[in-house]
């Protein structure tokens, strides 16, 4: 009973890209697809979500018993179980050396975007801006209106629930915690605020934009890997600098 059981796992092939391009990526997922329509019909995977962009692979359910097997067959680097990562929390450490990088080099995360790969964010929260829009690397705003995006927050999914609904149901969302650390503004002028009297909060790079890229359910339980592979492909596309 346990051999017959259905599992999650994650199938790496062995040929990888050396190159990154939208047509060697339709390429690399047709070929693809005809090994797990073979592969389906031989050892009962049902593919999920495929990839052919940064890396050539699948997940996919199947029959435990069959993973051996899968594994041998001469296209195959890989057949392993699809890992759930939990949210963990940790106390922020104050921001070593980040004034001096604001006094000496003039830089505050202008022209620059970052990857929230996480539970989500929320782009009406007043510390979530830009002083410039003008000076965004990302002009384009995504119009998803179930999103609300910005120019600070240009773009992003739901991985989880496959939406747009990017925004954390949950009071604690630890997605708007990281993105605060790494770039929230809150304050109005070129010094940040005392957080004590004002509750505005001021990040590592103030003027950078967010990509809320959400692997967290709304409705509880842990990120997939195979949503965090997405969002990671999604955000190199969307030339996210970190």
């Amino acid at each position: 009973d346990a051999d017959a059981e259905q599992v999650r796992v994650i199938v790496m092939l062995r040929e990888q890209p050396s190159t990154l391009s939208l047509a060697d990526e339709s390429s690399r997922l047709h070929t693809q697809q005809a090994l797990v329509d073979d592969w389906s019909s031989r050892f009962g995977v049902e593919a999920d979500r495929q990839f052919g962009y940064l890396l050539n692979g699948f997940s996919a359910t199947m029959p435990r018993e069959h993973m051996s097997a899968l594994s041998l067959e001469p296209e195959v680097a890989s057949v392993r179980y699809e890992q759930v990562y939990e949210r963990t929390e940790h106390t922020a450490r104050d921001l070593h050396g980040v004034p001096g990088a604001f006094a000496d080099h003039d830089l505050d995360g202008t022209g620059m975007v970052i990857s929230i790969i996480d539970s989500g964010l929320d782009p009406e929260h007043p510390d979530m801006r830009l002083d410039d829009c003008g000076a965004a690397a990302i002009q384009d705003i995504s119009a998803a209106p179930e999103a609300g995006f910005t120019c600070k927050i240009p773009a992003g999914y739901n991985y989880a629930d496959e939406n747009y609904v990017i925004k954390d149901s949950a009071l604690a969302a630890h997605g708007q915690h990281v993105a605060g650390i790494a770039a929230a503004n809150g304050s109005e002028g070129d010094q940040p605020d005392d957080v004590e009297e004002t509750g505005r909060i001021d990040g590592v790079a103030p003027n950078a934009q967010l990509l809320a890229m959400k692997v967290f359910s709304n409705s509880g339980g842990g990120a997939a890997s195979s949503d965090i592979i997405a969002a990671i492909e999604d955000s190199v596309k969307l030339e996210a600098d970190v």
